[in-house]
């Protein structure tokens, strides 16, 4: 439905708050870029199965002129739980507030994007001034979530060619900078995987060499899973063990619905591997287009009887499965970042910008408030061959 109309400087702002509002093809030929989990039907899929959020579309254009927009990108509203990420001493205090207070410690965020999706999330026509890319969107979603205390702009790449551009416009909006998580990424650019192997140092090849070596002696065996009938129950179980033992990062688990929703809206595959027995012990949840590979959730039981690696066999056999020439990159997410970077995967640093909405609060706690979630960078280590030359 459409939430508000307005003119931003001679051009037309319209907000809805679905996905199913905007066309399909549109969204998938700018905003999404190929990315399998940023299409129309992945965002709709988040909508069905996390409708605690609110949602808002803005699609960008020209008064009296041809319909198609110029811009869209997307944002999400909810609580933020000030806990999750901070140390001790405040836990502690955040704990005792709400024995108060329930809500103390709670903040309601306006994002771009959403905690499902990375990258970039607004597109922008080549037509529009990249000048005016900021203001559009800083403007937006203060119309359209008005309630926020923060808002929230993210993921700027820092190597982007336009990064110090956007830096500049957003400090210059009295946002705050923080170093997000970056992406571990595979560039293949068509490349098979064993040329891409060949460029490896001799220690990474040695090392998923010698992975493949003790699956295939194991005699059990990956199936991947398109349309096929597949009950999700046993792998949803394994995917919450895997979420109970994560250490470097940790969110609310994604509900069962969330997977089925993807299935039902995208073009999935599903990787399970069997052992003797024929006994489901691990599971990748992909998404897969004609030019981005991406193994979005992993799931084992910790079953330690077998020296099998579930992680390393499982990713090597869907990326020599699903690698075709016109595959430019695998987006391996974050986390783990040392065992993907034996993969020969680089780490594509992100920042995002944050801005409490009151000009005051914001002048006094708003560079406080992003230093609370700067991430400490993982270093980025030297798995090429042409790395150590000048």
């Amino acid at each position: 439905m459409l939430i508000t109309k307005c003119c931003l400087d001679k051009l037309q702002l319209e907000v809805y708050d679905s996905i199913s509002d905007l066309d399909a093809k549109t969204w998938n030929n700018t905003l999404a870029m190929g990315h399998p989990f940023k299409t129309h039907g992945f965002i709709r899929a988040c909508e069905l199965a996390l409708p605690h959020r609110q949602y808002r579309y803005f699609k960008i254009s020209v008064p009296m002129s041809n319909p198609m927009p110029i811009g869209l990108f997307f944002g999400t509203e909810e609580k933020v739980d000030l806990a999750s990420e901070a140390n001790s001493c405040l836990r502690s205090l955040l704990r005792g507030l709400r024995k108060i207070r329930l809500q103390s410690g709670y903040l309601t965020v306006a994002m771009l994007g959403c905690r499902e999706t990375s990258g970039r999330h607004w597109w922008f026509s080549n037509k529009l001034d990249s000048k005016q890319h900021i203001p559009i969107i800083s403007r937006s979603l203060e119309l359209g979530f008005p309630q926020a205390v923060v808002r929230v702009i993210r993921d700027l790449e820092n190597e982007h060619v336009d990064y110090q551009l956007l830096h500049s416009q957003l400090i210059a909006h009295k946002f705050y900078r923080a170093m997000n998580y970056p992406l571990a990424l595979i560039s293949l650019d068509g490349q098979s995987w064993e040329q891409h192997c060949l460029r490896l140092k001799a220690n990474c090849r040695k090392v998923l060499n010698r992975m493949t070596s003790k699956f295939l002696q194991s005699n059990w065996r990956i199936a991947h899973y398109h349309d096929q009938f597949l009950p999700m129950e046993v792998l949803y179980e394994q995917y919450l063990n895997t979420h109970r033992e994560a250490r470097e990062f940790k969110r609310e688990a994604l509900p069962f619905a969330f997977f089925k929703c993807v299935r039902e809206e995208c073009h999935v595959v599903i990787s399970v591997l069997y052992d003797q027995e024929n006994q489901a012990r691990s599971f990748i949840f992909s998404g897969i287009s004609d030019i981005i590979i991406n193994p979005f959730v992993f799931g084992r039981d910790y079953y330690s009887g077998n020296d099998v690696n579930s992680y390393y066999a499982l990713h090597l056999d869907l990326i020599k499965t699903y690698n075709n020439n016109g595959v430019k990159k695998i987006d391996l997410g974050i986390t783990n970042y040392f065992v993907k970077q034996t993969f020969g995967a680089h780490l594509q640093r992100n920042s995002i910008y944050m801005k409490i909405g009151n000009p005051l609060l914001n002048m006094l706690f708003g560079r406080a408030l992003a230093k609370h979630f700067d991430i400490s960078q993982p270093r980025e280590r030297s798995v090429f061959k042409h790395d150590d030359q000048t």
